[in-house]
Order: C-alpha cells, then sequence, then structure tokens
C-alpha cells in the first residue's frame, strides 16, 4: 500500500495544513489586535493632549478676558478715553492723545507694582486701543508717545471696533509670534463704544505647561506667509525656515524635534491632525487657529514610544512563538491521537489475516471504549457465527459422509430387490387368472349395495332440512333473548337512577326541614321580644305565630314527603333485585338458546356432512361397480402388462448399479467437503 494512502496520513496532512494556516491567521489577527491596542493607547494619550491643550488655550484665553473686563468700565479709564476724542483720534502726535496716555500710565503704575511684585512677571502686558484699529497706548511700553496704526496686521482690534462690539479671545499672530489675546470693549456712562482694552501673554506657557512627561515634546512652527507680521522671529539662526513654508517658532526639546520634523509632515499637519511613526517616535502633527478658526501655524506633538514599540515587539514575538506553539500541540496531540487510532486498526489486521488463514479461535481484544472498540465487539461476535457456521457444517460433512455410506448400501439392497421383483412378477401373473373370477362375483353383490345406499341418501336429506329448520329457529329465539337481556339491563339503570333522584328529593327535605326546625325558632324568640315589647310588639307577635304556624306546617309536609320518597326508595331497591334476578335468569335462557343454537348448527352442520357423504357412497358404489366391471377387463391386461413389469424389473436392475456408483462419487465428494471443513480451526 502506498504510504500516503494511509489512514494516519490521510487524516494528518489535511488537518496539519488546516492548522498551520489557523495558526498563521491566529498570528496576523493576533499582531494586528496587539499593534492596534499600542496604537490606540497613542491615540487615546494624544487625544487627551491635544484636549489638554486646547482646554489650557481656551482657559489660558478666557482668563486674559477676564483682566480685561476689570478695566473695560474703570472710571479712570473712561476719563482718559474722553481727555483722548477732545483731540484727532486719528492723529498720531495729537497732543490730547498723549494726555491719555499719561493719564492711563500714571493710574497703572501701582497696579502694575503690584503685580509684578506678587507674580514676578515684569510687566503688566495690557494694551489700550482706539478705533478702528490704532494703539492708544501699551502699559509695559513707559516711552511711547504716539499712537501707531495696527490696521495692517491687529485683526483682533478691527474685529471689536466693527458691529457690536463683542468680547474677543484666542490666539494671534504679533510681533513675537504667537499670543493669547483677551479684548473687552470700553464705553462710556452711556454706552457709547470709546475702544478696546487688551491683556496678552505669550503662546509658550501654555505650550510649557502641556508637557507632563518626560517623554514628551511639544514644537511650534509658524506659517511663514505670516513672517513679516512677526518681525521678531525673522533671525534665521534662531528661527529657521522650513522648506520656505513654515518658521520655527520654538520648541520645548529641539534636540528631538528637529531632526524629525520635515516639511511634508508639517503640511500634513497643516490641514488637518495627521499621525506618523518615526523610528522609535510616535508624532501627532494639528493645526494652530487663530480666534477665526484661521490656521496659522502647525503644533507638533512628538511622543517618545519606544517603551510602548518595544511591548508591542515582544508582544508580537510571544504570538509569533504562540502559533508555533499552539500548531506544534495540535499536531502532536493529532499524531498521538492519530496513532492511537492507527495502532489498533494494524493489531485488528494482524487478527483478521490470522482469521482469513483459517484459525477461527482468533478474537480482536482492545481495552477502550470508542468506536474501536465497538467495531471489535461486533467482528468477534461475526467471528463467532462463522465458527458456529464451521462447527455446523462439519458435523453436517460427517453426516453426509456417513449418509453415504448407507445409501450405498441401501442401494445395493435396491439392485438384490429389483431382481427379486422381477420373479415376483411371473407369480402375479398366474394369481390374476384366480383374481379375474371372483371379480365377477362382486359386481353381482356391489348392485343390490346400491340400491339400499339410494334409500338411505334419500332419508338423510330429509332429516337435514328438518334440522336446518330447528337451527334457523333458534337462532330467532337467540336474537330475542339478547334484545329481553338489553331491556332488562337498561330498565334496571333506570331504576338505580330514580333511587338516586329519590336519595336527592330526602336530602334536599331534610334541608327544608332543618330552616323550617330554624325558622320556627327565629318565630319563638320574634314572639318573646314581642311580649318584652307590650302593647308596640302585638303586631308583630301575631305575624311571628303565624310564621310559626307555617314552619309546623312545612315540617309536616316534609316529614310526609320524605315518609312517601322513603316508599319509592324502598320499593326501586325492591325492583332493581328483582330486576337483575330477572336480568340472571334472561342471560342463563340466553347462553342455553346460544348453546342449543350452536349444537343444532353443528348437528345441522354434521346432517349435511352425512347426506353428503351418503351421496357420495352412493355415488361411489355407482363407480365401484363400474371400476369392478372395469377392474375385470382390466385384471385381463394386469396379466399381459406383469410381463411388462418384469422387463420393468430388469432395467431397474441394471439403473441400480448407476445409482451405486453415484453414491461411491457423493462419498467422495463427502470426503473432499471435510478436508475443506477440517482447513479451520474451530
Amino acid at each position: 500500500m502506498n504510504r500516503f494512502q494511509t489512514i494516519g496520513v490521510r487524516i494528518i496532512l489535511p488537518v496539519v495544513t488546516i492548522s498551520l494556516l489557523f495558526s498563521i491567521c491566529l498570528g496576523y489577527f493576533a499582531n494586528q489586535t496587539v499593534e492596534k491596542f499600542i496604537l490606540n493607547n497613542l491615540y487615546t494619550i494624544v487625544s487627551n493632549k491635544m484636549k489638554n491643550i486646547e482646554r489650557t488655550e481656551v482657559e489660558a484665553a478666557k482668563k486674559l478676558l477676564e483682566q480685561a473686563s476689570l478695566f473695560s468700565q474703570a472710571p479712570h479709564i473712561v476719563d482718559a478715553y474722553k481727555t483722548a476724542y477732545k483731540g484727532n483720534i486719528d492723529d498720531a502726535d495729537d497732543p490730547y492723545m498723549q494726555q491719555a496716555r499719561e493719564d492711563l500710565q500714571a493710574f497703572f503704575l501701582p497696579i502694575e507694582k503690584g503685580y509684578t511684585e506678587i507674580t514676578g512677571k515684569k510687566s503688566l502686558r495690557v494694551h489700550f486701543h482706539v478705533p478702528p484699529a490704532r494703539s492708544l497706548v501699551r502699559i509695559w511700553k513707559k516711552k511711547q508717545n504716539k499712537s501707531d496704526d495696527l490696521r495692517s496686521f491687529r485683526n483682533t482690534v478691527k474685529t471689536i471696533s466693527q458691529g457690536s462690539h463683542s468680547p474677543i479671545s484666542g490666539i494671534e499672530i504679533g510681533r513675537g509670534g504667537f499670543a493669547l489675546r483677551g479684548l473687552a470693549p470700553i464705553k462710556d456712562e452711556a454706552g457709547n463704544y470709546k475702544g478696546s482694552v487688551e491683556v496678552l501673554s505669550s503662546y509658550d506657557p501654555v505650550i510649557k505647561a502641556s508637557v507632563t512627561d518626560k517623554a514628551e515634546s511639544i514644537a511650534v512652527y509658524m506659517d511663514l506667509r505670516h513672517l513679516s507680521i512677526a518681525t521678531r522671529l525673522q533671525d534665521a539662526e534662531k528661527h529657521p525656515v522650513i522648506d520656505n513654508a513654515f518658521v520655527f517658532v520654538s520648541s520645548t526639546d529641539a534636540a528631538v524635534t528637529n531632526p524629525l520634523l520635515t516639511a511634508d509632515i508639517l503640511e500634513k499637519g497643516m490641514n488637518g491632525l495627521y499621525q506618523v511613526r518615526v523610528d522609535d517616535y510616535f508624532i501627532s502633527c494639528f493645526p494652530i487657529k487663530d480666534f477665526n478658526g484661521e490656521a496659522i501655524g502647525v503644533m507638533s506633538y512628538v511622543y517618545q514610544a519606544g517603551e510602548l514599540y518595544g511591548t508591542l515587539s515582544r508582544l508580537q514575538k510571544l504570538v509569533l512563538l504562540f502559533s508555533v506553539a499552539l500548531s506544534v500541540a495540535i499536531i502532536l496531540s493529532l499524531v498521538l491521537g492519530v496513532r492511537s487510532v492507527t495502532k489498533p486498526i494494524s493489531y485488528m489486521i494482524g487478527v483478521v489475516k490470522e482469521i482469513t488463514q483459517g484459525d477461527l479461535t482468533k478474537r480482536i481484544e482492545i481495552n477502550r471504549k470508542d468506536e474501536l472498540s465497538e467495531f471489535a465487539l461486533w467482528f468477534n461476535r461475526l467471528v463467532e457465527n462463522l465458527q458456529e457456521i464451521i462447527g455446523e457444517l462439519s458435523s453436517n460433512v460427517t453426516v453426509v459422509d456417513n449418509s453415504s455410506e448407507e445409501l450405498l448400501g441401501i442401494s445395493n439392497e435396491m439392485d438384490d430387490n429389483s431382481k427379486a421383483s422381477s420373479a415376483l412378477a411371473k407369480t402375479i401373473a398366474g394369481a390374476s387368472g384366480d383374481l379375474s373370477g371372483n371379480m365377477n362375483n362382486i359386481a353381482a353383490a356391489m348392485d343390490e349395495t346400491t340400491q339400499n345406499t339410494n334409500i338411505v341418501a334419500t332419508a338423510s336429506e330429509e332429516m337435514s332440512v328438518t334440522i336446518s329448520e330447528i337451527a334457523k329457529k333458534s337462532d330467532e329465539a337467540k336474537e330475542i333473548s339478547e334484545q329481553a337481556v338489553g331491556q332488562i339491563q337498561k330498565a334496571s339503570t333506570q331504576m338505580h337512577e330514580l333511587g338516586s333522584v329519590a336519595e336527592s328529593i330526602g336530602a334536599v327535605t331534610d334541608a327544608i326541614a332543618g330552616i323550617s326546625d330554624q325558622t320556627n325558632l327565629l318565630a319563638l324568640n320574634a314572639t318573646i321580644e314581642a311580649a318584652r315589647a307590650g302593647e308596640a310588639g302585638k303586631g308583630f307577635a301575631v305575624v311571628a305565630n303565624e310564621i310559626k304556624d307555617l314552619a309546623a306546617q312545612t315540617v309536616e309536609a316534609t316529614a310526609d314527603i320524605k315518609q312517601q320518597i322513603e316508599g319509592i326508595q324502598s320499593t326501586s331497591s325492591e325492583a332493581i333485585g328483582e330486576i337483575e334476578s330477572v336480568n340472571t335468569i334472561m342471560q342463563n335462557i340466553n347462553e342455553i338458546i346460544a348453546t342449543i343454537a350452536t349444537a343444532i348448527g353443528q348437528q345441522a352442520s354434521a346432517t349435511q356432512e352425512i347426506s353428503a357423504n351418503i351421496g357420495q357412497v352412493s355415488q361411489g358404489v355407482v363407480e365401484v361397480n363400474e371400476n369392478i366391471a372395469k377392474s375385470s377387463e382390466g385384471i385381463e391386461r394386469t396379466t399381459k402388462d406383469i410381463s411388462s413389469m418384469d422387463a420393468a424389473a430388469r432395467s431397474i436392475a441394471e439403473n441400480s448399479t448407476h445409482i451405486v456408483e453415484s453414491m461411491e462419487n457423493l462419498k467422495e465428494l463427502a470426503k473432499n467437503l471435510k478436508d475443506i471443513v477440517n482447513r479451520f480451526t474451530i
């Protein structure tokens, strides 16, 4: 047998293939899952960090707006604006504007002193504007003596000067780059818009506050188009330009971020959130938007994810190792399982080979509880049956052998008898002549017998008709008696029902009697109470007496009814007893009639059979007469045939010789069959 056609190989090969494919798929999907888990973890870190930065920006800008609102309607500030409006607010050198600047500087001098002492900051960055977009005074600039025009780059100031003059907070590019600003409108007592006050802060504190882990770095880049506004970022050595598209603003760790961040990564981050892995770093870039929602730069969050990537690599190796181990375990267990099946099969094949070689005493012995043990059980039973069949065949072969010897002896005897028959035939021929004379005498006697038989046949037919009529009447009597038994049983059932109804009426009369007794007792109590009531109760007493009389009459009537019911019950019981006696008698009569009908039916059948037999006898006698006449003729022919019989006997003797030869052949076949059976060990 080809080795690849064995059961073990045919089972193992497809399962091994499936196991390997399963392990490969498992390893692939597990690696994907682990990688997805690590990436989701990184995405969660980045998402939380973005939300934290955004929240910090909003809170910082809101805080600046709150500070600006403190000065929006202060009397000294409103008075300074009134002074400025006395002159020409569009004139940078207007003396009233200068006077307003000096008033505001003087007002903020003690405020700024307290602010710097408490916060440790150099100055209070508060900026006042007049419409449409002109600087009135920067509090931190003590030597400002002109109101410079801001319309070319200060969109927040232009915006708050228009429309409803709503407060503004958010990011805007200034001379130093990104700045957080909070602008509040300044209005006089009548609510007229006069200008705006702005509190601003650098963007760097937001960046530094957002870095809480050594693995984190944040870099900020500005769109190159705004470099003309951010004049302090024009130093290419400190703030290099990246691919003529972005200007480096600041970084919490430039040594880490600068080599990683390319113009391509920054460009993708400018258009929306962009995340990429570079070596062991996970980079997320997203746009920085000003107060109007316009992208003006890119913030890059760089996370040192070497530990996570290392964990990912280790997990992937573990998954690979697990997949390999799983495949090996499956294949090993499969090989062991298949071996546990093929080994018993090989053993069974060996036993079957021995059985096919004639040893029917062999049996498959497997001590396990599975399909193979069940197969062994039924195979052993098959061999046992085969052993029994061969044993019986062996016994029968012996019988055939013995029988063939006996038949051979019988054949020899038959040969001898056939020769004796030939001699006998000659003797019979002589006796046939005497028999012919006797047959003529018998024929005369049979004629007289025929006449007597005809007389008996006629009488038997008349008796058969009479008995058939009796049988018919017996059947009718049986049907009538059965109907009578049914009617009596029905009457008995109705009488039982009558007794039950009478008992029910008796129960009702007992209940009426009880009610009457209670009514009588109530009437007595009513009479007593009426007597106690005196004159007022006389009428009630009369009614109570009448009720008592009615109750007494009811009791008497109930007693009469009960007595009559008891009479009905007694009569019913007696009638039921009588009916049951009649029913018993009728059933006995019915049985007797049935027995008679059966007996008469049997007698009719017997009579008919006798009549038929007598008719047959009569006919037979006639036939005998005819046969005797023919026999006389036949005897003469027999004498002639006996001569032929002699010739046949001689022929039988010759055939007997052939039979003897055939029986000898049969004996030889029996011997060969016995040799075949003896090849088996039973």
